[in-house]
């Protein structure tokens, strides 16, 4: 009993994280009045974390299926919102109400309390924080991170875009390099601050979409959530710095800042290669300025390593190894949904770059098919976030090796178009009228009154004049005949 929700000396394993907070995530949507297919993929998308450390019952077969039926699910879900358009909102969009601070605050203290003491709790992170760590230290001191050695990056050197290393630059010279005994603080403030930002960012979106129940269901999910605790608290995962970006990218898509979206979609393509397959959703609903400045924001932040200390690649072509790493069949069994290919052919070099090809076109045909039905049935907060959770959801899963941090891609603007569906739009019900009754109006008859008297004529010798014939004056009435 004790191996199923540790491991080591007493740390919580994903199971066990799973086990506590996953109940409580389900109730909270329902608390909050989300639809029960929505809780039940967000509930779904707690599910693939279960592939690091996994229980032992949980075998291969059962994993492979469970991870197909939810990934499936979780697409399925994803296509039907961004196909709804705007069948789903009110006729009217409501106005913008105002962001609940305090519940906001009780949130961010929440995801934190959650997450901050398993920093000193867990015996290491993973090689994303450490290796970014180590280059930092490079750059402070005067060097070209990717010119070093980093022993703690799995190709030798660092391979994370320079978005990466730049945003953690500040905190690594600012944090002391031992905190507690944890000498990693530096990376996970980071991390730690981009939950803030999350639960902040989610609540204002529901709030400004007029819907704040949304964003705080939104925002719940975010904080309790057991794959993001795990994310930021055990691996400290750069990913989810991405996810808050592409989320942001989808509001401002909402609201038609154009050139803001593609700032922001650069911005998570130099944080990680993977938002590039948001490219062809931004070219078709966006056009060609925003798209542009999403391929010039990335390439401005890496250009000066391209230039120092003098022209040349610098070991950058390996940022994008990650994509066709080979790795042992033990692992790609358990890692990957080309399983039944690599059983096939063996986990070569050529079948590995095989599957990420594959993978990244048809992420990429999402994506443009995300884009053409923005076009056609119009741009909401739901759809727009739906399509831009959609394309990052299929490539983690036909990444050729799933590594768990990739399921972070889709999250935050999963949870949000979540959310979205606690708002609930009226439908008309039909009422039977009763039966009318004719209604006749009475026809006015002409009322004559008598002519007021005439006074008598005289003649001018004094005589009377004879009286003139009777005459009758009609009435005062404006419709004398009345009406027709």
């Amino acid at each position: 009993m004790h191996a199923l929700f540790t491991y080591g000396s007493g740390v919580p394993r994903y199971l066990g994280l799973w086990l506590i907070l996953t109940p409580v995530l389900v109730a909270g949507l329902l608390a909050f009045g989300v639809r029960r297919g929505a809780v039940l993929a967000v509930a779904l998308s707690t599910l693939p974390s279960l592939t690091r450390n996994p229980p032992q019952w949980l075998g291969p077969g059962l994993q492979y299926g469970m991870m197909a039926v939810l990934l499936v699910f979780i697409g399925v879900w994803l296509v039907a919102r961004v196909r709804a358009g705007r069948a789903t909102e009110p006729d009217v969009a409501p106005a913008p109400v105002a962001v609940p601070w305090r519940k906001v605050v009780a949130l961010a203290a929440l995801a934190l309390a959650l997450r901050v003491p398993l920093a000193w709790w867990d015996p290491g992170i993973s090689q994303i924080g450490t290796s970014t760590e180590l280059a930092d230290r490079q750059l402070l001191a005067g060097h070209n991170p990717y010119t070093r050695p980093n022993r703690f990056a799995d190709a030798g050197t660092y391979q994370y875009p320079a978005g990466t290393l730049l945003l953690h630059a500040p905190a690594v010279a600012l944090v002391p390099k031992t905190v507690a005994g944890e000498e990693h603080v530096g990376v996970r403030l980071v991390l730690w601050l981009t939950d803030i930002a999350a639960v902040v960012f989610l609540v204002w979106a529901g709030a400004r979409a007029g819907a704040a129940r949304a964003g705080l269901a939104a925002a719940f999910a975010y904080a309790v959530g057991p794959t993001l605790v795990r994310e930021s608290g055990l691996t400290v995962s750069n990913d989810l710095v991405l996810a808050l970006l592409v989320a942001g990218a989808a509001m401002a898509l909402t609201r038609r800042r154009l050139m803001l979206t593609g700032v922001l979609v650069g911005l998570a393509v130099a944080i990680k290669p993977s938002a590039v397959l948001l490219l062809p959703l931004l070219v078709v609903v966006a056009g060609a300025g925003p798209t542009l400045v999403a391929v010039a924001v990335p390439a401005v932040l890496q250009a000066p390593f391209f230039l120092w200390p003098s022209v040349g690649l610098h070991h950058m072509e390996r940022l994008l190894e990650p994509a066709t790493r080979r790795e042992t069949l033990s692992v790609l069994r358990i890692s990957s949904m080309w399983w039944p290919l690599y059983k096939t052919v063996g986990n070569t070099s050529s079948a590995i770059r095989v599957a990420a090809a594959i993978g990244v076109a048809v992420s990429a045909l999402a994506s443009f098919w995300a884009g053409r039905e923005l076009r056609r049935r119009g741009v909401t907060l739901s759809t727009a976030t739906a399509a831009f959770a959609l394309p990052l959801l299929v490539a983690y899963a036909l990444a050729a090796v799933q590594r768990t941090n990739y399921q972070d891609w889709y999250l935050t603007s999963f949870l949000l178009c979540a959310g979205l569906t606690a708002v609930r739009v009226p439908k008309p019900v039909p009422v039977e009228a009763p039966a009318l009754e004719p209604v006749l109006e009475p026809v006015l008859e002409p009322v004559l009154v008598p002519a007021a008297p005439v006074p008598r004529a005289v003649w001018r010798d004094g005589m009377p004049a004879p009286a003139p014939p009777a005459i009758w004056a009609p009435s005062r009435d404006p419709n004398p005949a009345g009406r027709a």
